[in-house]
């Protein structure tokens, strides 16, 4: 029974990191969305700036685009954190986390099918408990970095609402100036 809840914990855990994996691939999606307006309107922006640079609009253009682009670059790199697998998590070893016993066995499967059916209850009680923490701090550690992705994809969509804007305002303006010409 003990065996049971233990494994259910960690389940729930697992489960945790699982949804954190999927709300990262969709900031990623998103991003690239974003990124994809961005180098699509690089040339408008590029021409509209060099028209007349000197102008506060262009300034506050390159300003928006910037912020705009930094903010979508940390938002990936966030994103890419929370996704990335890594197999060094500074735990204890363990006789249930795959990358322990691939180290420990190699290819050995006749020593695995010895030792691993011997372990008492107790001693996979134990080994269960180790993974729930173990879990529990990858599982931290990819919601604050799927945390500041969201914020970081969030300004790169407030800076993207600024640089259409200000690219509009750039454009009409130099539209209105062509035409009393």
């Amino acid at each position: 029974m003990k065996l049971e809840r233990l494994t259910g914990i960690l389940q729930g855990v697992q489960d945790q990191i699982r949804f954190c994996d999927a709300k990262a691939q969709v900031v990623l999606g998103l991003n690239g969305i974003l990124a994809g307006f961005l180098a699509g309107q690089t040339s408008t922006i590029a021409s509209s700036v060099a028209r007349d640079w000197s102008h506060p609009l262009a300034w506050a253009l390159i300003i928006a685009t910037s912020l705009y682009l930094a903010a979508l670059v940390l938002s990936f790199s966030f994103a890419l954190r929370v996704v990335v697998p890594r197999l060094d998590v500074c735990q204890p070893d363990s006789c249930l986390f795959f990358s322990h016993i691939a180290n420990e066995y190699k290819n050995n499967y006749e020593d695995i099918a010895k030792e691993l059916p011997g372990l008492s209850e107790e001693e996979l009680a134990v080994d269960f408990a180790k993974q729930i923490l173990a879990n529990s701090h990858i599982c931290v550690r990819k919601h604050r970095a799927l945390r500041t992705a969201w914020q970081s994809m969030t300004l790169s969509i407030i800076f993207w609402i600024a640089t259409w804007l200000v690219l509009f305002n750039v454009i009409f303006r130099a539209a209105a100036r062509a035409s009393q010409h």
